[in-house]
This record gives C-alpha cells, sequence and structure tokens, in this order.
C-alpha cells in the first residue's frame, strides 16, 4: 500500500511539473525579446522539455491524456479558462484522435464548465470528424460566423 502511495505521489509530482512548465513555455514565448530567444535555442530546458512532452502525449492520444489537459486548463494563470489549450493541445488531440475520443470528450466537458470552455475555441474543418463524433462534439464547439460543421 505505501508502494503505490509513493508511486502516485511521484506521478502527481511528474504532473504537475509537466503542467507548471507548459504554463511557463507559454509565458516566455510571449515574454520579453530575450525570453523568446532563449525559447529558439532551447533555454530553459527544463520548460521546452515540458512543451514538447505534452505535445508527444496529445499526438499519441488515448483517454488518459484528458487528465492531462483537464489539469493544464485547471492550471490556467492567465484567466483565460483554458483557451489556449483549446485552441493548442486540445484541438490539436481532437484532430488527431477525435473520432476516437469524442465520447470521453462529451463527458468531460458535461462535468467540467472549464472543459466545456476550452472546447469552445477548438476550430475544426468541415469533414475533420466522422459524422458520429461530430454530432457528439458540435454542442460544445463554438460555432462559426459562416455555420461551420464538423460532421
Amino acid at each position: 500500500m505505501d508502494a503505490e502511495l509513493c508511486e502516485h505521489d511521484q506521478v502527481s509530482a511528474r504532473r504537475e511539473d509537466l503542467v507548471a512548465g507548459w504554463w511557463e513555455y507559454h509565458r516566455l514565448a510571449d515574454g520579453a525579446r530575450d525570453e523568446r530567444e532563449a525559447l529558439e535555442v532551447g533555454e530553459p530546458a527544463e520548460v521546452v522539455a515540458a512543451k514538447e512532452r505534452v505535445d508527444s502525449l496529445v499526438a499519441v492520444g488515448g483517454p488518459t491524456v484528458l487528465s492531462l489537459l483537464e489539469a493544464l486548463i485547471d492550471a490556467d494563470p492567465t484567466g483565460g479558462r483554458g483557451a489556449l489549450v483549446g485552441a493548442g493541445p486540445l484541438e490539436n488531440l481532437i484532430h488527431e484522435h477525435g473520432d476516437a475520443l469524442a465520447q470521453d470528450l462529451v463527458i468531460r466537458a458535461r462535468q467540467s464548465p472549464a472543459f466545456a470552455h476550452a472546447l469552445s475555441y477548438v476550430w475544426l474543418e468541415t469533414g475533420g470528424l466522422h459524422a458520429d463524433a461530430g454530432a457528439q462534439l458540435s454542442p460544445w464547439l463554438k460555432p462559426d460566423e459562416n455555420s461551420r460543421s464538423v460532421g
């Protein structure tokens, strides 16, 4: 039992570091010129690694990455209620794995107003998802002025 608790604490600490690093990357990317230039050459390394790790987890997909995205949304220091997550890794996840994850995404959106808000920043082209997945997700996605269809 103690080993399980220790492992859970380690996973939680790694996730917290990953979330903090991802947000720090985006703060620096919007920061002063010297901060942006440092990012371009991979510094600070742990911050760049956190952003790249999130990108790679999103590329792999699967329902477990939704917990990470929800942690990113919940930790949003900008007051944007997850808008940057929605327009970034959440949108990428849906583009790559939306058909497989549509039901899980809808469940998260129903359970979390912040997750639902982040979903409203996802942009999908017409035909970007199979019709079933598009129909499930369309109530959560913000419609375009040109009445975008996601199915």
